[in-house]
């Protein structure tokens, strides 16, 4: 089965931080999209103000409607105003052996 990976990178700006995993941390009470697998938040044990977010999908195109929903609309608002750097990218779940193939040709 084809995964594909939202994630967030997110550098909490100063005293922010616990009202953004007040915010991460209620996403994880919301009811998954469809298409949704899972969704997790991870914080970085050598930079306490370093959160990752990370949704799990099996559908891209259920992804990308997401990324357009008040739900997903609301978290980059948060992410954008209490971060001083972050990024969002969508990862896809590849088979190492895949991948190396795909080198090789």
């Amino acid at each position: 089965m084809q995964k594909f990976n939202l994630h967030f990178s997110i550098q909490v700006a100063g005293g922010k931080y616990r009202e953004m995993l007040n915010i991460l941390e209620a996403e994880q009470e919301v009811p998954l999209q469809k298409g949704c697998l899972s969704r997790s938040t991870f914080q970085s044990i050598r930079n306490l103000n370093e959160l990752s977010y990370l949704e799990v999908w099996e559908d891209f195109r259920l992804l990308e409607k997401s990324m357009s929903s008040e739900r997903h609309e609301y978290l980059l608002g948060a992410v954008m105003n209490l971060s001083h750097e972050w990024s969002v990218e969508i990862y896809e779940k590849i088979e190492i052996d895949q991948y190396q193939h795909k080198i090789s040709q």
